[in-house]
């Protein structure tokens, strides 16, 4: 069963995109403190990664698709979207995400209307 807050989330991200069909995974760090992927997502779709981070708690992450999507990283203050990251098309990147408070925050990404992207993730801290 998902939390409360990622059943919130997503319902929220999905009003807020007009993006009507989703899969939301729950991060599950594992004893290696990393959590990997590998996905297609439906054209016009989105993937989201969601778990609970402490403030100041770093990840590291990855992620590269084989064609450009919208990709963003957020969290919800009530129905409120706070994003941390956003870009509209891009294929690939690399960065750390350094939470100013703890919420559960999301990974996201969708693939355009028109084409189906397989997309690889990697998260650490």
């Amino acid at each position: 069963m998902r939390p409360l807050g990622v059943v919130l989330s997503l319902a929220l991200t999905v009003a807020a995109h007009g993006v009507w069909a989703a899969e939301v995974v729950n991060i599950d760090w594992g004893k290696s403190q990393r959590f990997e992927m590998q996905r297609s997502i439906a054209p016009g779709q989105v993937l989201e990664l969601c778990g609970p981070l402490s403030k100041g708690q770093g990840v590291d992450w990855q992620f590269v698709a084989d064609h450009p999507l919208a990709f963003n990283i957020h969290h919800h203050i009530g129905k409120q979207v706070q994003y941390a990251e956003r870009r509209t098309r891009t294929k690939s990147l690399t960065s750390r995400f350094v939470p100013e408070q703890a919420a559960d925050y999301c990974w996201m990404w969708t693939a355009p209307a028109q084409q189906a992207v397989r997309v690889q993730v990697l998260l650490r801290y």
